[in-house]
């Protein structure tokens, strides 16, 4: 077994670490020497309980050929590690059906599954707040026969952020359990998210269907379908009466269920971080399918917020806009709404 405070820093083309029990808690630096170098860890061991894990391949000193890292169990790493890639052409493949890692970050190429297993790589466990700018994907997207038996998933676990600013080619399916995922480049329009209670979807990119199930949807997100169930909530924030620099529009195209589950419908929750003027009008969805908005908020028509120790008041319209758009809409103060 490996033992010891220090950093396991490979020095060979392709290393394999077969023994269980390492316990050495220095981190790992996996450099691209010469051609490319590769390490290999087997099902049953690891790179020790914590630490950080580079695979580092640009520049002189660690070398500039591309390198990588192969784990095939799912205890190679822990929800304690770190794993940065730091070049756009290095890479880690987990190969297993349940890997877990404590956070990803920096470039390169991440995959989990292989053709004959569909894996669910588990990241965030370790709190941190990181951003991730390469290519998520699973074995499916380096197959040839793309048989769809080895698609992945990605459960975000953790209470901190994770952005991810590359493409998302894994089409298993997002879990967000605990902190933030934010999305800001592409996701595989196949792919469902489904948000937790103590879960939030954030961004400025493309996503596929998303499943509210009890966590928080909000941001500048382009969505392929929104289902909101009556544990859930839709967050804004106002800042003044720009779209997308002060305040964000979600944009929906293949329809919007306020109360997916047949409930009471999902909680509009309402930040102000400026003093509105009566008659402003602030699209916060924009509903670009043919169908109207189903369901509403169980805040119901009305939803109010305070800025400066002022309590301000809106009104909710589900067919705004061109007919089918959520808006939201500045009252003076003692309006009295009748709906009948």
């Amino acid at each position: 077994n490996i033992s010891g405070g220090g950093m396991l820093t490979l020095k060979d083309y392709r290393t394999f670490i077969e023994g269980p029990n390492n316990t050495y808690t220095g981190g790992t630096l996996v450099p691209g020497y010469g051609s490319g170098n590769q390490l290999y860890i087997a099902a049953n061991s690891s790179l020790g309980p914590s630490g950080t894990v580079t695979v580092w391949n640009a520049g002189t000193d660690w070398g500039n050929s591309r390198a990588g890292l192969i784990l095939n169990g799912d205890g190679n790493l822990t929800a304690a590690h770190r794993l940065i890639l730091n070049s756009f052409n290095s890479y880690a493949m987990f190969k297993s059906a349940n890997p877990v890692v404590g956070s990803i970050e920096g470039n390169g190429t991440i995959s989990f599954g292989t053709d004959a297993i569909a894996a669910t790589l588990r990241v965030g466990g370790n709190n941190l707040s990181t951003d991730f700018f390469g290519l998520l994907s699973d074995a499916d997207y380096f197959s040839v026969a793309r048989t769809g038996l080895d698609l992945g998933t990605l459960v975000k676990e953790g209470t901190g952020t994770l952005t991810l600013w590359g493409e998302c080619w894994y089409r298993g399916g997002t879990i967000i359990s605990n902190g933030t995922l934010c999305v800001n480049n592409w996701m595989h329009p196949s792919n469902v998210i489904v948000v937790k209670p103590n879960g939030t979807l954030d961004g400025i990119g493309s996503v596929g269907i998303v499943s509210n199930q009890g966590g928080t949807v909000r941001g500048n997100l382009y969505i392929r379908s929104l289902n909101l169930d009556s544990a859930s909530t839709f967050a804004v924030t106002l800042g003044g009466t720009n779209v997308v620099t002060d305040f964000a529009q979600l944009h929906v195209t293949e329809g919007v269920k306020l109360n997916s589950d047949g409930g009471a419908g999902s909680t509009l929750v309402l930040t102000l971080h400026y003093a509105p003027q009566v008659g402003q009008t602030f699209k916060i969805l924009d509903n670009a399918s043919a169908g109207a908005v189903s369901g509403q908020f169980s805040t119901g028509r009305i939803v109010s917020a305070t800025y400066g120790g002022r309590t301000y008041y809106f009104s909710v319209n589900t067919a705004g806009g061109d007919g089918n758009d959520i808006e939201l809409t500045a009252l003076p103060v003692g309006t009295v709404i009748s709906i009948r």
